[in-house]
């Protein structure tokens, strides 16, 4: 959905700005949420990726900087249960700079060193850490990884209460997922900051030169991506904030925040509002179909320096007059976890205050779409609806920074405590290290977690490893927190049928990832049956009909929340109602000879819901 309106964030900074009656703000607001950007250019956009080698689907991405100014574009995938990190890197662009890579399954056994689910790039623009170069494909190549959410990985971390142990079930979660880019900092290489952006005049040896003149393209190479790498190399020997878990760890604007310092560096803060532009395809190569659509872009959406932000938050007001800096961090653990999609709304690092007015831009409380089934042209629909958000709402590990809601991952400013051994005799739900409820909560007597960020949205409320629905579907130990669906699915011709259950048998309607895929065929839908996908037999409960489209309902989705949480601010700006959701649609027609296979993809359609404050 394409459309001009401002979002809420936007249109409460204009109206404080302006002295316009924020009670007038609200009629205005009275119409559908932003959605992605209307000009399909963003500082931030995410998309669905799949890398299935039985299917042979394959993703490609192409990202295109639209400036005139060197840009480090933040890219992270995330897998598809739990939106824990698979692979982070930067991506430095230099002005009118293009970057393109696809991800793939290799054959082969996986390894906590190779999973063999990998991305691949030939692409000579500079990234961070440098990709290697793969001598079996030609190509650089390096591997997504299971260290984020498996126990014993590369770099020891825990499980998150998914596969106990089973690393191939493991493997099966980088199979797909999404990805999110973020604009983390800019520098212009042709006004004042060219200075920082080139570095020295004519440097010897390239020592002393800036960002922008060594990831500039001469002949078609960027000058110097080896020496561009390296000055993402943190500058302080350790992170105060992972030395001792529990206690003393750093404010987030602390010294050794960016390590090294974003002024050294040379970017400084994002004012471009939509400086690059996605692309996304999916190949099946065996068959010979394609798809290709736009990612979801969100425009104007960091803040940017000297920008005066209202508070989001009624204990938090440091937003107001708050100088923005750039969200560029060194490349190595721990510094790599920021910046992303929750915080980078806020213009700070570790600061997801700003993440629920970013959700807003689209939150929606119906998706519909299409579908076609016909087994003689080999026509299959698979519907894909990915939360990209979902993960930093309900991965609640209060001491493990690779969840995407921890105790540095707030307001920016503070962070929270965490419980303690001692402290679990006080309360039976108590875990060491962990918050102190399985549901989110706004405060708690002994002040553990008093303000968490971000706070439940229905039905993100219940913690990702201990849902009491989850744990009664096979297996047993399956974890999340699932998303309650209210599905109707119509023919062509005006007759439809509520569906109360999926193939295989859910006990009811819903989805438990960060990622729900549907398809209307026995074969696993045009993306061949991939993990979690579930199936509705459309065919024979509409009578023998072979097309038509439905629509997926968010039950839980009209919620309080929203309104609790901006009634405590007083704006009178009321709320759209709903969960922040980008989704579309893959249909291929196969009928066993590559010239007569095609494929066909399309953006979801969307309901929504705006409240206004009583």
């Amino acid at each position: 959905m394409k459309t001009f309106k401002k979002s809420y964030l936007s249109v409460a900074v204009a109206a404080a700005a302006s002295c316009v009656s924020l009670s007038a703000i609200a009629q205005i607001l009275d119409e559908p949420p932003m959605g992605d950007s209307p000009t399909n250019t963003g500082q931030l956009a995410t998309a669905y990726y799949v890398a299935q080698p039985v299917e042979g689907w394959q993703t490609f991405v192409n990202i295109t900087n639209t400036t005139n100014k060197a840009i480090a574009v933040k890219a992270r995938f995330k897998e598809f249960k739990n939106s824990r990190d698979a692979l982070d890197f930067y991506i430095l662009l230099s002005p009118y700079d293009v970057w393109s890579g696809w991800l793939q399954q290799d054959a082969g056994v996986p390894t906590l060193s190779d999973t063999r689910v990998a991305l691949y790039t030939n692409d000579s623009s500079c990234t961070s850490p440098l990709i290697p170069e793969d001598a079996a494909s030609g190509a650089k190549r390096v591997p997504l990884r299971t260290n984020a959410f498996f126990g014993n990985g590369l770099y020891d971390a825990p499980d998150d209460g998914q596969e106990f142990g089973d690393f191939d079930g493991a493997v099966t979660r980088l199979k797909q997922g999404h990805f999110e880019f973020v604009v983390a900092g800019e520098c212009d290489m042709t006004n004042d900051d060219a200075a920082q952006c080139n570095g020295v005049a004519n440097p010897l040896n390239n020592e002393g030169a800036g960002i922008g003149y060594l990831t500039k393209h001469v002949d078609g190479i960027p000058r110097d991506c080896a020496k561009a790498d390296s000055y993402f190399v943190a500058t302080d020997p350790a992170w105060d904030g992972i030395t001792v878990p529990g206690s003393g760890y750093p404010l987030a604007r602390a010294s050794t925040e960016h390590d090294p310092d974003e002024q050294n560096l040379g970017y400084t803060s994002v004012t471009e509002g939509a400086p690059i532009k996605v692309n996304v395809a999916y190949l099946k190569a065996d068959e010979g179909a394609g798809v290709a659509t736009q990612a979801l872009h969100l425009d104007n959406v960091i803040g940017t320096e000297g920008e005066a932000l209202l508070p989001v938050d009624e204990n938090n007001s440091t937003l107001n007059g708050v100088e923005f800096r750039n969200l560029v961090t060194a490349q190595q653990y721990p510094w790599n976890m920021e910046p992303t999609m929750a915080t980078a709304p806020s213009g700070e690092l570790w600061d997801a205050t700003g993440l629920i007015p970013m959700e807003q831009r689209f939150s929606w409380t119906a998706t519909l779409q299409e579908w076609s089934v016909k087994a003689a042209n080999g026509v299959q629909t698979s519907i894909m609806v990915n939360f990209p958000t979902k993960g930093y709402h309900v991965d609640q590990y209060c001491n493990e920074i690779y969840a995407g809601n921890n105790s540095w991952r707030w307001n920016g400013v503070d962070a929270l405590a965490c419980a303690t051994a001692a402290d679990t005799s006080n309360n039976n739900n108590i875990t060491a290290g962990e918050d102190y409820s399985p549901l989110f909560g706004t405060g708690r007597i002994d002040g553990q977690r008093s303000a968490s960020y971000p706070p439940a949205v229905e039905p993100f409320t219940d913690r990702w490893e201990l849902d009491p629905v989850c744990t009664g579907v096979t297996p047993a130990s399956l974890a999340c927190s699932p998303i309650g669906l209210g599905i109707r699915v119509w023919d062509r011709d005006e007759y439809s049928v509520n569906i109360t259950d999926f193939s295989p048998s859910r006990g009811g309607t819903w989805f438990p990832w960060e990622v729900g895929l549907l398809s209307f065929d026995t074969n696993g839908g045009a993306l061949g049956g991939v993990a979690g996908e579930v199936y509705i037999d459309a065919v024979n409960i509409l009578g023998g009909a072979e097309n038509g489209w439905i629509n997926v309902d968010f039950i839980s989705a009209a919620n309080s929340v929203y309104n609790k949480y901006y009634d405590a601010l007083g704006y009178g700006l009321g709320y759209y109602s709903g969960l922040p959701m980008h989704g579309m649609m893959i249909k291929t027609r196969d009928q066993g000879v590559p010239a007569t296979t095609y494929g066909q993809g399309t953006e979801n359609g969307y309901r929504w819901e705006y409240v206004p404050q009583e």
